[in-house]
Formats: C-alpha cells, structure tokens, sequence
C-alpha cells in the first residue's frame, strides 16, 4: 500500500433508496448469504460486484483512444489479449490497437493462467481458444466495456456487465490472484442476537470481506450491516 492512511476503497450509502421520492421504482432487496428474490435487485450482489472493481477488476486504458494511464499499463491490462488477426496482449499493441480490441465483441479475452485453471467450468462464455472472453460489445459501453465478463458467460458471474440472480464469483476468484492477490477474496456472513431500544429483538447480519495480500496475512473491511426483525 503506498499510502495506508487513505482509504483505497470507498462507499456511500442512501439510507432513503426505496422511500417516497427516491428511486421507489426500483426493488431493492436486502437479504444476506441467500439468493434475492426473482424480480429483485440484490444490494448484497451489488456491493460486491462494486468492491470488485475496486480490488481492480476494471483497466485504466483509455478505451476511446487506447492511451495508457501515464503511459504504464496496469495490472489488470496486462492481462488483456486480443485473439486477432493472432493472440496479442494489450501491452504488445498500440493505442489505436487497443481502442479497436476494446470493441471487437468475441475475441478480447483474459490471458491470466488462475482463471484458464477453471475456464472448464463455463459452459459458454470461452474463446475458440479456450480463453475467457471479456466484455467488448462493437459500440464502446463507457463504465462497461472492457472492464467486465461478457455477458454471454454461463454460469453467470459476479462482475458480469448486467448482474444476474444467480451468479458465481469462481473465476472473478481467480481473476484477483492473476492480478496479485494472494488469496481469494472470501466472505464470511454471521448473524448475533441484538436488542432494539423497544426491548424488540432482531437479527444483525455483518457481512466481512477476508482478502489476503502476501505481505500483511489475512486484510478484513466490514462491508455493511443489515437488520431483520423477528
């Protein structure tokens, strides 16, 4: 960490979503460690899905013009390949290489040797090449492209473009170990008694992230609690 006096990730919450007046048309749903209801928006899913590309699951490229940031690839480009006309990582290509991978649906691919270990579990979603295919739509989704699974993958993942009921988070796993991370990123839900200010009892739901970074053990940031009354 460069600065470990900062925060590297951070996240505000609106405690009125789903009140009169602010976003009520979208149903949100709050459950932890089971499945959202058909029909709902899982926050839980949506959090990680967020957190994801905050442990940097997202390129700094500049996917119009396929400049570099400063002029240096990140860790996440350097996993960026291109399957055409012949396998090319983004580090090998220019910018305007790049900008036209970032739109070249079907054959941006990622390169890391942890994801290929469990790309056989995907029954679509891979490359003839047996890479993983990322998500490169021919017009350029800005906050989208490039920086997400593609949305043709199945199962369903976590850090695809659209999220999905049902999603895993298998190879968003092992993509983080490509990227350096020494461990997965895992997640731990328990849930203690606790009393209201009216005696009422309900349930505290703490959501932990565990993520291992080599040099330190074990690194935990709570998430968010929830409440449910009983």
């Amino acid at each position: 960490d460069l600065d470990n006096t900062k925060a590297d990730i951070s996240a505000n919450f609106n405690q009125d979503i789903g009140k009169p007046g602010c976003l009520v048309g979208l149903p949100w749903s709050y459950v932890i460690g089971v499945p959202a209801p058909a029909g709902t928006i899982s926050f839980y899913d949506t959090v990680t899905h967020e957190i994801g590309h905050g442990l940097g699951f997202f390129t700094l490229v500049n996917k119009t013009t396929g400049a570099l940031a400063g002029g240096l690839p990140d860790a996440y480009t350097r996993f960026l390949l291109d399957e055409t006309p012949t396998p090319t990582l983004w580090t090998a290509l220019n910018n305007a290489g790049r900008a036209a991978s970032a739109i070249d649906d079907g054959n941006l691919t990622w390169a890391g040797a942890s994801v290929a270990s469990v790309a056989s579990l995907l029954s679509a979603g891979r490359h003839a090449s047996g890479r993983v295919r990322l998500y490169a739509p021919t017009v350029l989704v800005s906050g989208s492209s490039v920086s997400h699974w593609d949305a043709t993958l199945t199962p369903k993942e976590i850090m695809d473009p659209s999220l999905q009921t049902n999603n895993r988070n298998r190879l968003s796993n092992h993509l983080m170990l490509d990227l350096g991370w020494k461990g997965m990123v895992a997640l731990a839900v328990t849930n203690t008694s606790h009393v209201q200010d009216n005696n009422a009892s309900d349930t505290r739901y703490r959501a932990r992230f565990y993520v291992l970074d080599g040099l330190t053990g074990a690194g935990t940031f709570d998430v968010f609690e929830a409440y449910s009354d009983e």
